[in-house]
């Protein structure tokens, strides 16, 4: 074999499980024959093509899920911001209400798509771009409590039945709790775990405390979306708040499902399964989000008011 030239070996794996790593051992059996490993470079590649290529069994299939959905969070990110000129036209002004599904459907947009990115360049090199890898998965983190903030805003009426946000200090408090257990998790699963244990995220103390929190949410939207559905006066907006109701539910109670998932799934596909099912789940609630909240339904459904322009007088929603 000249020097440079490749010399490919394909092995077959015939394991009935899927072992997490694979090593070489190379020995020289001659002696002063002046060859050293140092020479020689090895690169290992699974069978397939681009999209198996680089990626080990566990992580297959993640570029795919992340390209499939920052093309649904792009169209619907777009179909947004492009919307909100024509309620700027219809109303005076961008309802405040609106601002928050901006922030939400950003955050999450840019969130999958430096995933996929990290993902898609991983097909190429095997090391992709960890940094992208961090910012997508921090952007996730904000879309999933901005998610939270509006839904249970929306489920005590503000901007639909009522003018000021009750409850702030509350609001802020759990989301702080949610924001300092995330960031507790972070520092254990990059610092502290051994890479060598088959743990995942929401197995660890602070896991758990993370699903107590967003069951504490549920149980908090759950009973603010009741009062203001059974308070007087809201007949005429139920059939969003139904609609709206079924949709935060779905995507309140999906997450603690998907960890009781997760405890039965085998530790070699674990992670990309809950990452698959918590990204798409969150793609569905953030387009649904986009739906309700188009301008045509905002007119309709939440109290708008052009501002005085001679007074500089805002409206009320514009102070949460």
């Amino acid at each position: 074999m000249s020097p440079g030239s490749p010399l490919p070996v394909t092995i077959s794996i015939t394991e009935s499980i899927h072992p997490r790593v694979w090593y070489v051992v190379a020995q020289n059996c001659q002696t002063n024959t002046g060859v050293s490993l140092s020479s020689f470079e090895m690169k290992f590649f699974n069978n397939g093509g681009f999209f198996s290529h680089q990626y080990s069994w566990d992580d297959q299939g993640l570029c795919q899920m992340y390209l499939v959905c920052f093309v649904v969070a792009l169209m619907g990110f777009v179909a947004h911001t492009t919307s909100l000129e024509k309620l700027r036209v219809n109303t005076g002004h961008i309802h405040p209400i609106v601002w928050c599904i901006t922030c939400v459907t950003g955050c999450f947009t840019l969130s999958v798509g430096c995933k996929a990115l990290h993902w898609y360049i991983y097909g190429s090199d095997g090391v992709g771009v960890p940094f992208f890898d961090f910012v997508g998965g921090l952007l996730s983190i904000l879309a999933q409590m901005g998610i939270i903030c509006v839904s249970l805003a929306i489920a005590k009426g503000w901007t639909v039945s009522v003018d000021i946000l009750e409850d702030r200090t509350r609001l802020l408090a759990l989301l702080g709790a949610l924001a300092a257990a995330y960031i507790f998790v972070w520092i254990w699963y990059e610092e502290v775990k051994d890479p060598a244990l088959a743990i995942y995220v929401y197995d660890s103390g602070v896991g758990i405390l993370i699903v107590l929190l967003r069951l504490a949410a549920f149980g908090w939207f759950a009973y603010e979306l009741h009062k203001t559905m059974t308070s007087e006066g809201i007949e005429p907006k139920y059939s969003f708040y139904s609609v709206f109701g079924g949709l935060m539910v779905f995507w309140h109670l999906c997450f603690p499902l998907y960890v009781l998932i997760g405890s039965a799934v085998a530790p070699w596909c674990k992670a990309k399964v809950l990452f698959s099912l918590t990204t798409c789940t969150n793609c569905i609630a953030v387009q649904g989000l986009i739906g309700l909240f188009y301008p045509r339904w905002i007119s309709l459904n939440f109290q708008v008011s052009t501002p005085d322009v001679m007074t500089g007088s805002n409206t009320p929603y514009d102070r949460i």
